[in-house]
């Protein structure tokens, strides 16, 4: 059984342009290899003969660019693979909530168009639950990641604190 096999959308070969930002702010340029309702596979550009580096995990908005056209998609998107070093490769799963669900839809309807692919055979994207959320679960991943990490330093403040009277 190969990896496509496995896929829940089809993917499809791109001539789209991306820009991936981090929590930072910094900007990521990238190459769209292949894109599905589900996912993209970008390859970074080289920035003065290097490649940027990203981690397994990370969030970032990924901004979808047509060649030739200005409209632009932003969608939320997990790292779920990075090439090894030197490899420029990202695979990325989108985070598609009812906001963002038609730009993904027209961006990649719109790559269908052009290599003559019926839209029935592209999968519908799967969209994130925002109604059945309770607590931090509605939070934007990044947001998340934020919170998390604000929680532990105050935990640690508070454990140094303890620790520091007992001295």
């Amino acid at each position: 059984m190969s990896v496509e096999d496995l896929r829940y959308h089809m993917r499809l070969p791109s001539q789209s342009r991306a820009t991936l930002e981090l929590g930072s702010g910094k900007e990521i340029h990238c190459q769209v290899h292949d894109l599905s309702m589900g996912g993209a596979y970008v390859l970074r550009d080289q920035i003065d003969g290097a490649i940027p580096s990203l981690r397994r995990g990370e969030w970032v908005n990924t901004h979808l660019e047509h060649p030739d056209r200005e409209e632009r998609t932003t969608v939320l998107s997990e790292i779920i693979r990075v090439e090894a070093d030197p490899g420029p490769g990202v695979a990325l799963r989108f985070e598609i909530y009812e906001e963002t669900a038609e730009g993904i839809i027209a961006h990649v309807n719109w790559e269908a168009d052009r290599q003559s692919v019926a839209h029935d055979e592209l999968g519908e994207p799967l969209l994130v639950s925002t109604e059945t959320d309770t607590g931090n679960e509605s939070m934007n991943p990044l947001l998340r990641r934020g919170a998390g990490a604000l929680l532990g330093v105050g935990l640690l403040y508070v454990l140094l604190r303890l620790l520091s009277s007992f001295l």
